[in-house]
């Protein structure tokens, strides 16, 4: 069985490493629209833990720190 994923994954990964880092960035950026836009992925959980952890700053900072890359690539992996 786990021959058999290796099978099918593996070509998809190669493809994948060998796309330029041009396009792996648009790739993100459709994911990240995908992801929090339209799925919503733990958008609550992430406003929750901000006001808990920054009570300080503004909504509008909170907000601003919600969407920066480095909390995305927190949440998405």
């Amino acid at each position: 069985m786990q021959f058999i994923a290796f099978i099918l994954i593996y070509p998809l990964l190669w493809m994948i490493s060998m796309l330029p880092f041009r396009v792996l960035y648009l790739l993100s950026d459709f994911f990240f629209v995908i992801m929090y836009h339209v799925a919503g992925y733990r958008k609550k959980t992430v406003r929750k833990n901000l006001l808990i952890a920054l009570p300080h700053l503004t909504a509008k900072e909170r907000l601003e720190i919600e969407k920066s890359p480095i909390i995305i690539c927190v949440i998405c992996f």
